[in-house]
């Protein structure tokens, strides 16, 4: 039976990187219009109604969060930024997921949610580099153009152009041949 809704989960961090053991939380947050006592409450997981003990105040404001961690003490000491309603309780989150509540006093549920586990990324195939394509005839004429828009470029260094204009020298030339094919084949 659903009660009147005080929390909604915000995070819930069921499969940390590297061991799981005493570093899973569960972050809510207060949506109620009042401040609420957490530490009145219980955390609902794998059948079973887990106290919660405040490790700061207990009281966690309107439109504030709180952390529920598996080990408050190892919580702190990874997330120091993150100090302010923290909770301790017991329990041990499946990686693949399940049903969470959080229940008042009389075991009314205040909020719930079922989470499943993110799909674990998928090795991306690596595409061949091999040509078999008639097309290749293509691709080795290039770099020819760059091979002589690269020889005239010395030319302008020579003639006093300052080192950093060889680039801009070199893709000028290139620019120039390439208009010269371009305008012999069409005038052919």
């Amino acid at each position: 039976m659903l009660g009147l809704i005080l929390f909604e989960f915000s995070h819930i961090e069921y499969d940390p990187a590297g061991s799981d053991k005493n570093r899973e939380w569960i972050e809510v947050r207060n949506i109620s219009a009042d401040a609420v006592d957490l530490s009145k409450y219980f955390l609902f997981e794998n059948n079973t109604n887990h106290k919660i003990k405040a490790v700061g105040s207990a009281v966690v404001p309107p439109n504030g969060s709180a952390v529920i961690a598996s080990d408050a003490v190892a919580f702190v000491a990874e997330n120091p930024s993150r100090s302010a309603f923290v909770f301790d309780s017991t329990f041990s989150l499946n990686n693949t997921g399940e049903y969470l509540a959080l229940k008042d006093a009389s075991t009314t549920v205040v909020a719930e949610i079922t989470y499943t586990a993110a799909p674990k990324p998928v090795a991306e195939k690596k595409k061949s580099t091999t040509r078999t394509s008639s097309k290749t005839k293509t691709t080795k004429e290039a770099p020819k153009i760059l091979e002589r828009a690269t020889s005239t470029a010395p030319a302008a260094v020579a003639a006093g152009a300052p080192p950093g204009l060889l680039p801009w020298f070199a893709g000028l030339a290139g620019i120039m041949l390439v208009a010269g094919i371009a305008l012999f084949s069409v005038t052919k």
